[in-house]
């Protein structure tokens, strides 16, 4: 219901023709309001449109004497069919043939710390990257509806499913200071109305308790959409893309949060930058990796 809600008022604002400031403010507002209204209304799966059960969620865990359980809008069948990446490279999440069991605590632990080819070869600007899912079908809907069709209610259920493999991750371990969302530039920003990795992160931040920090640090050049062009093209676009514009970050743990992880040059490049500003240590998370 709550999606269906979103929808709605998405079609309206397009007839509407609002300008995209006012179409931001009041997405949040529809925002807001449909995580109220998840309380007292069923849970409808938004892949295929059963009702979820309220009392069924990802979550089943006591977190630093917190208990976690949160309602999804994911049915249990639909849970199921996500497409998990069972192995995968402990510093860039790049998925590795090798098969361990499924199990959730299997696929979040790198203390074993198998490495791909290219980052045993090469020195990379973060310590490790969280990217469970593959960018398949149907987590590359969500995303692209998310990014292109202004449904911010994906945003939400992206964020749970990522925290999921997060709250597991640092269940023993230090979490970092604050996270940082790749930034968009201004104009991109002005003209999506959002920044889906900063949609993404607050579920994430409210449930592991780490601070959002989205002013020191900003996407200085303009540069073109990384899905246009080819991988030797995407490193040239993106090289000297971002600055901090504060001295925060010396000594800082931060965790860098981003949708989808493709070549990986955004995040390598956004790394290298916060490195340079002081950061001590630096974590990746992402929905997925293509």
């Amino acid at each position: 219901m709550p999606t269906v809600i979103k929808t709605v008022c998405f079609v309206i604002l397009k007839i509407a023709n609002m300008d995209c400031y006012c179409t931001t403010i009041f997405t949040k507002v529809i925002y807001y309001m449909s995580n109220w209204l998840q309380l007292i209304l069923p849970n409808i799966c938004v892949l295929c449109g059963n009702r979820c059960n309220k009392q069924q969620s990802v979550f089943n865990e006591n977190y630093e004497n917190n208990q976690v359980s949160l309602a999804l809008d994911l049915c249990s069948a639909c849970q199921q069919e996500l497409p998990v990446i069972k192995s995968a490279c402990a510093q860039c999440a790049a998925p590795l043939p090798i098969q361990y069991n499924s199990n959730i605590e299997t696929i979040t632990n790198t203390s074993k710390k198998i490495l791909c080819g290219a980052c045993l070869k090469i020195s990379q600007p973060f310590a490790k990257t969280i990217a469970p899912y593959f960018y398949h079908t149907p987590i590359d809907h969500l995303i692209a509806q998310l990014k292109f069709q202004k449904q911010l209610v994906y945003a939400r259920i992206l964020g749970l499913l990522l925290a999921n493999f997060l709250l597991h991750h640092y269940k023993n371990r230090d979490t970092p200071q604050i996270i940082i969302p790749i930034p968009l530039h201004k104009y991109r920003l002005k003209e999506r109305g959002f920044n889906q990795s900063l949609e993404i992160a607050k579920p994430i931040s409210k449930l592991l308790n780490i601070p959002i920090n989205i002013q020191d640090c900003i996407r200085s050049k303009n540069t073109e959409p990384q899905s246009r062009l080819h991988a030797k093209e995407r490193q040239n676009n993106i090289h000297n893309a971002f600055s901090v514009t504060k001295k925060s970050l010396t000594g800082k743990y931060v965790a860098v949060i981003d949708d989808v992880i493709t070549t990986g040059y955004t995040r390598k490049e956004f790394c290298t930058c916060l490195q340079r500003a002081g950061a001590c240590k630096i974590d990746v998370w992402a929905c997925a990796h293509a």
